[in-house]
């Protein structure tokens, strides 16, 4: 398993608990965008040490974009799973899981 994984597990987490709504909204992200680093950044402060973290990032960066993209396809299944119903429902639209899907990669 990429050593990335738990970075794309949580931003997957926050943009599913939080950013449902404006990756449809035509308008700019704003607040949202703001809540959904933030919550991302929780998770994984809670989640890794600080040098990790920088580690982690910087390997996602330089993934092969077919490794990134494939992590990414079975991190959407996870947060689908841990998600509240109202938000794994919407999940089950492809167009949201797409939205998702290009908001990680």
């Amino acid at each position: 398993m990429p050593q990335y994984r738990l970075l794309l597990r949580c931003v997957g987490g926050a943009v599913a608990a939080h950013g449902m709504r404006c990756l449809f909204e035509a308008v700019p992200f704003g607040e949202r965008l703001y809540e959904i680093a933030k919550d991302a950044y929780e998770r994984d402060k809670n989640q890794a040490e600080a040098g990790e973290r920088l580690a982690e990032v910087e390997r996602a960066a330089r993934a092969p974009l077919e490794e990134l993209k494939e992590e990414v396809a079975e991190v959407l299944r996870e947060v689908q799973v841990q998600a509240a119903p109202d938000v794994r429902g919407r999940l089950d639209d492809p167009a949201a899981k797409a939205a998702l899907f290009g908001y990680l990669v």
